[in-house]
């Protein structure tokens, strides 16, 4: 008798959740959550940025994004769509466009204006780590990290992606410096005024 009303309860919880589909319950032949829709955690939730349909199997198509891929790309050059946020900008593209740029420098003796991927100076200088694009303003998209932002961080739960470095531990992040509010001039050309500086500053104050 006990077997058989636990299959009735189930049975009255299935219909229960069958006409139920403002929470996502249907339980048709694909699954028990409607469509758009995905089963985590005892309950249908809404498919997450970037996929749709039945357990949100599916991604967006090209030049979509967004909740249900309803938003659509409209990215300019050195920029790809990506289903989740949209228009962000490309380490690999920009790397092709820097190597034709500096082989075609190299050919034809041509100055002046830099490459991507560089900052001007006195002269053309490649971005340091964490940074790429024109004169180097813009930082290394999520989880990329490195020279021309190439390295892809695949870091586990106590480590956090360091744009300069990579996967770090998170207490190590706490006394990093970031790369960013140093002068540019300083950060490429990697050289040691700062800190010359800031002993010769020392040195005086201790001398009073």
């Amino acid at each position: 008798m006990r077997p058989v009303l636990v299959i009735l309860l189930t049975h009255m919880h299935v219909q229960t959740l069958k006409f139920d589909p403002s929470i996502g319950f249907c339980n048709d032949t694909r699954g028990i959550c409607c469509e758009n829709y995905v089963y985590q955690d005892g309950k249908c939730i809404e498919c997450p940025a970037g996929t749709f349909g039945y357990n949100c199997n599916s991604r967006c198509p090209k030049n979509y994004y967004g909740e249900l891929c309803n938003r659509k790309c409209d990215c300019s050059r050195f920029h790809v769509c990506n289903p989740t946020k949209g228009c962000i900008i490309d380490p690999y593209v920009l790397k092709d466009e820097y190597d034709s740029c500096v082989a075609e420098k190299e050919y034809s003796n041509r100055s002046g204006n830099c490459c991507i991927n560089q900052w001007k100076a006195e002269q053309c200088i490649d971005c340091w780590e964490g940074f790429i694009g024109v004169n180097c303003e813009e930082p290394c998209p999520h989880e990329r990290y490195g020279q021309f932002c190439l390295g892809r961080c695949n870091c586990n739960g106590n480590e956090i992606c360091d744009k300069t470095l990579g996967c770090i531990a998170l207490f190590t992040a706490n006394f990093t410096q970031p790369i960013a509010s140093f002068p540019k001039d300083l950060v490429n050309w990697k050289t040691p005024v700062g800190l010359a500086l800031g002993l010769l500053f020392s040195a005086f104050i201790l001398a009073i």
